[in-house]
């Protein structure tokens, strides 16, 4: 190609293949384990996200007991849903 005014493009790199991502846990079978009483309340769950569209999403969930009571009133004018980044 130097001979007729072209460059010569250099090979791209072929790109690294992903990383695996780590084996996931099945949330029923590790309930069936440590609280088979909950097994009927993880199924009901996994159906209720499946209707929603959202099986395959992962959230950071955090619960915060107010052993006090102090909260009653904002708990019930529904203040107390704030999500925290």
């Amino acid at each position: 190609m130097l001979h007729f005014g072209g460059e010569v493009a250099e090979p791209t790199p072929a790109a690294p293949p992903p990383a695996p991502e780590p084996a996931r846990l099945s949330l029923e079978k590790r309930v069936e384990q440590q609280a088979p009483q909950l097994v009927s309340l993880v199924k009901t769950a996994r159906l209720s996200l499946g209707k929603q569209g959202l099986q395959g999403l992962r959230a950071r969930v955090g619960l915060v007991l107010d052993a006090s009571g102090l909260m009653g009133r904002q708990y019930k004018s529904g203040r107390d849903e704030v999500s925290h980044r």
